[in-house]
């Protein structure tokens, strides 16, 4: 394993510098770039403070990858001009994917986004989603990351590259607590998110068999696993806020989430993350219930 040289944007970012080591510790040739440096120096992998915009720079860093994982992209968790969502997210993707083209490389792993179809704009009537289902991007960033897969889906019918797409939910840095409100709706730990960019890496690679040929463009949902079905929906009353099913599924831990401060969480759609568990052999492990389990019990006992 330790020929196949894997290229990680991004490589400085929250998921990247998650995800380089361990993809070295697995054996693989790893470089990450980032147009900013990370926060500690690399072991085990190496490093190139580079810019995704620039031609020169990308070409010398692909020339001799065996896949790219492109993390490297803009979110709203800070504030950005719709120029700069344009530039990096979408000029930035097809750039690099020109240039896998014209070097012949045929393999990338993708960090797209739930928002690649419509966070947000999805019909309570059509939950939970899969990736079968496409609805209009509402916002520059959902447009941005619709725009990346459908690069990938161009590059994909025009010069046979393939790329697994992971579909992941919000997954910033947060404290216990908050993230244990968060995982109540959509929200994912970065750990679970590099994880399954790990498995897919292994499926494109040939290190980890697939139960099915995967086609040239693939989407997978990696979302955190919930009891919610689409008969809950009604629960809901038409408002994206799991609260009514959280007093549902949990209704022992909702008087403890209460006197911490829980009064809901963003959930703008139930998704069915079944997909990358089938096929990338992926499963997301901290969950709401694990998540309580810690919190609640010290121990480490599992919370029911």
């Amino acid at each position: 394993m330790s020929s196949k040289k894997i290229v990680v944007s991004g490589a400085a970012g929250h998921l990247g510098s998650t995800l380089a080591p361990a993809l070295a510790k697995l054996g693989y040739a790893v470089t990450g770039f980032d147009v900013a440096a990370p926060a500690s120096p690399p072991e085990g992998w190496s490093f190139v403070q580079a810019d995704m915009t620039r031609e020169d720079e990308m070409r010398a860093l692909l020339a001799e990858a065996d896949l790219l994982v492109h993390v490297a992209s803009i979110h709203p968790w800070k504030k950005y001009s719709h120029a700069q969502y344009i530039d990096i997210n979408v000029k930035g993707t097809y750039l690099l994917y020109a240039l896998m083209a014209e070097l012949g490389l045929r393999k990338v792993v993708l960090t797209s986004s739930i928002a690649a179809n419509a966070m947000g704009g999805v019909p309570m009537s059509d939950w939970p989603v899969t990736e079968e289902a496409q609805y209009t991007p509402r916002d520059i960033y959902s447009y941005t990351k619709f725009c990346q897969e459908e690069a990938a889906r161009s590059f994909a019918l025009s010069h046979q590259i393939q790329t697994i797409a992971l579909r992941p939910p919000a997954f910033m840095p947060a404290d216990e607590l908050t993230t244990c409100f968060r995982l109540t709706g959509c929200f994912g730990v970065v750990a679970d998110i590099a994880a399954a960019h790990v498995a897919a890496v292994e499926v494109m690679m040939g290190d980890r068999p697939a139960p099915e040929p995967l086609g040239l463009f693939e989407a997978f949902y990696i979302t955190c696993d919930h009891p919610y079905t689409a008969a809950d929906v009604p629960l809901l009353c038409g408002k994206a806020d799991p609260m009514p099913m959280v007093r549902k599924y949990w209704p022992q831990h909702v008087e403890w989430l209460e006197s911490k401060g829980y009064g809901g969480a963003w959930l703008p759609a139930i998704y069915d993350n079944s997909k990358a568990k089938r096929l990338l052999g992926w499963q997301p492990r901290f969950n709401f219930v694990e998540a309580i389990a810690a919190l609640r019990s010290p121990a480490g006992a599992p919370a029911s």
